[in-house]
């Protein structure tokens, strides 16, 4: 690694990441066939375009939103094709404990693996709008990006690193929960019934009784509950404020996301904090 890199330590689990980072997006058509090695991991990630990842056995075409995990030592070669965008990241991954949430084994493989509609890039891209703000806290945004990104991978690798919805293997009510969970866990924080709806290629009606039948909520709730769940993991994984957090995932104000969190948790997240880290 000869450009420079800025260095972001991240803790999941009972693994220790160490990721180097740069603004490095590559725009520019890069043809190569030549294979080589490296002595990290490497997550690579299509933003624009196509591009193409190999090992001595086979190919891939990647397109805009596929990603492709390339681990330690393993024999490759990648390329991108002209006015195509994509953002490569190295990392190291070693075991730091023995947590319960098992982490570390999720990158102990040694095959190349391609996520086709990786559910991390918008994660992704969230790392690189902090990257290139001028937040004073963006070192921390930054981090909670990387470790939703951790888990995500392990997510896709265990959905056999090829995570797609396939007509000829899955019913209308997994497609749904598919598009609809996918969706969420993407766009929670400005999501509309609307658009979901035009997704799924129902009328908002439709997509109302569909979410209340697959989660036993409405559609706000369930938002809601997303929004929840994604403030848990801001207040453990980072040292932002309250009222960033808030900001972060799409409330108006602060005292909205106390109230709410308070009702569904029976205590505020100031206290769920204090509990989670121990002091």
């Amino acid at each position: 690694m000869n450009e420079e890199y800025n260095e972001y330590r991240v803790n999941a689990g009972d693994a220790l990441f160490t990721f180097f980072t740069h603004t490095g997006v590559e725009n520019k058509s890069k043809e190569s066939t030549h294979l080589h090695t490296h002595r990290f991991h490497e997550l690579i990630c299509m933003l624009k375009g196509e591009g193409e990842v190999g090992t001595e056995e086979s190919s891939f075409i990647l397109k805009e939103g596929d990603a492709v995990l390339i681990p330690v030592d393993a024999n490759h070669y990648t390329s991108i094709n002209e006015n195509s965008k994509r953002l490569a990241i190295p990392f190291f991954c070693e075991k730091a404990s023995d947590s319960s949430f098992k982490i570390y084994d999720s990158f102990k493989g040694s095959d190349v693996a391609v996520f086709k509609d990786f559910i991390g890039i918008q994660a992704v891209k969230r790392f690189l709008d902090y990257y290139e703000s001028g937040y004073k806290d963006k070192d921390e945004l930054m981090c909670a990006c990387l470790h939703e990104l951790i888990v995500l991978i392990k997510m896709s690798k265990e959905k056999n690193e090829r995570l797609f919805v396939s007509e000829n293997t899955v019913n209308d009510k997994n497609k749904r929960k598919y598009i609809i969970d996918r969706y969420l866990n993407q766009q929670y924080k400005n999501a509309s019934l609307k658009q979901l709806s035009d997704l799924l290629y129902l009328s908002p009606q439709q997509t109302q009784r569909v979410i209340k039948q697959l989660y036993s909520k409405t559609f706000r709730e369930h938002i809601n509950s997303v929004k929840m769940k994604n403030g848990k993991r801001l207040l453990m994984t980072t040292n932002l404020s309250v009222a960033r957090i808030a900001e972060e995932i799409g409330y108006s104000n602060a005292h909205n996301f106390i109230s709410n969190f308070k009702k569904r948790y029976n205590e505020t997240p100031k206290q769920y904090k204090i509990k989670f880290s121990g002091k």
